[in-house]
């Protein structure tokens, strides 16, 4: 049997071909329901829909136990995740083998074999899960199987004298000594609503090889009548003691694996939550790096003008006094006309400051105030207007000057 990492792996390999949207819930509840029934068998198949489109999808085949009059069966299944899966429900069928057949009228398996169950049309991405429902469908079909066993040409057998009468009941369903022999052995057939192309032995997880039937048992002989059945109140109490310990049974192993299955569900909560910390975790870590960066061209940035500062404070410091009117000068009459349009425009702004401050302090009135502020936003919109004029005028000749500058 293949370890938790070994089957991990290989069902990892398997999902990286397929574009499921949440990968990491996909494998938390495979990796769960596999190590529940190890009779199921990954594998990729070509899934083809009720409207002839086919679509690669991820198939568990094999399996899956139920308990019917006291005798286990083994029902042969096959669950097709689709790509929006856990939060649309798995589709489920059951595949007969030769010799094997559906049976008509089933409540939740219609003539093609796709299940109908209630869990699957209520099914919750966040609650439902692949372990509850096949343990759903192994407890529906324990009831009511799905599958009989049809009619087959009888073998002819040697006259034998005291041979007691076969019962008058219709036959049971085959049991199968092992679940992953007779999953290795079968080949499920659909028709109608999908069918599935296998694909080569790579695509699937390797599976032990299936085991030799058990020998048959000689037939008494008439000579021991004593031993050919017993007294019929006998069985009875072996049939009720048998049913009672079954019950005490299913009962236990129900409580460990609801306990079983809590668990898994808590580590698989927490997985998801460690999984998303990661990634915050790795974003802000990338986000830093970016920070980090322009930080550090910034730094580099300040030390070039600081360095041109230093060096410009080193060449005028032993200089006289500067003229601040005389520090930037014009060098073209629409220079000088576009500084004293903006010098105007910002002297004015002061003005109006100054003008709500008077207002404020109640050192003029209302009226005189109104008539000072729309005289001066009069002045101020003119010298914006030249300032602008001015610069359209610039451009416009400097392109014409140099063209190739400015395509």
């Amino acid at each position: 049997m293949a370890s938790y990492q070994q089957r991990r792996q290989q069902l990892q390999n398997l999902l990286s071909g397929l574009q499921y949207r949440e990968r990491s819930a996909v494998e938390i509840q495979i990796l769960q329901l596999l190590h529940q029934i190890h009779s199921l068998r990954p594998q990729i198949d070509n899934y083809v829909f009720n409207d002839g489109t086919h679509q690669q999808l991820f198939k568990l085949e094999g399996t899956i136990p139920i308990q019917y009059r006291a005798k286990q069966y083994n029902i042969p299944v096959a669950v097709w995740l689709p790509l929006n899966f856990p939060t649309a429900c798995p589709i489920c069928y059951v595949t007969p083998v030769p010799g094997m057949k559906i049976k008509p009228k089933h409540m939740h398996v219609d003539g093609q074999g796709l299940v109908y169950h209630p869990y699957l049309h209520s099914w919750k991405g966040q609650q439902s899960n692949l372990v509850e429902l096949v343990g759903t469908l192994c407890s529906v079909f324990g009831k009511d199987p799905p599958l009989f066993a049809s009619k087959s040409k009888p073998v002819q057998q040697p006259p034998q004298q005291h041979q007691p009468p076969p019962p008058q009941s219709q036959p049971p369903l085959p049991s199968y000594s092992n679940a992953q022999s007779y999953a290795a052995n079968s080949q499920p057939q659909m028709h109608g609503r999908a069918h599935a192309q296998s694909l080569t032995h790579s695509q699937s997880v390797p599976h032990s090889q299936p085991q030799p039937p058990p020998p048959a048992q000689p037939v008494p002989l008439p000579q021991q009548p004593q031993a050919q059945a017993q007294p019929q109140q006998q069985q009875d109490v072996q049939a009720d003691r048998r049913s009672e310990l079954e019950s005490k049974l299913r009962t236990k192993l129900q409580s460990i694996y609801d306990a079983e299955n809590q668990k898994l569900n808590t580590l698989a909560s927490s997985q998801r939550q460690l999984e998303n910390h990661a990634k915050s975790i790795r974003d802000i870590q990338q986000k830093q790096s970016e920070e980090r960066e322009q930080l550090l061209q910034r730094r580099q940035k300040l030390q070039i003008k600081i360095e041109a500062t230093e060096q410009w404070l080193q060449q005028h410091e032993n200089n006289e006094a500067i003229d601040v009117h005389q520090a930037v000068m014009a060098t073209d009459t629409w220079s000088q006309q576009c500084m004293e349009a903006e010098a105007a425009v910002h002297a004015i702004t002061d003005v109006m400051l100054e003008l709500d401050q008077c207002l404020e302090d109640e050192t003029i009135k209302l009226d005189t105030y109104l008539k000072q502020l729309s005289k001066t936003a009069r002045e101020q919109f003119q010298h914006q207007a030249l300032a602008k004029a001015v610069l359209q005028r610039q451009a416009s000749a400097a392109q014409h000057a140099n063209p190739a500058l400015y395509h």
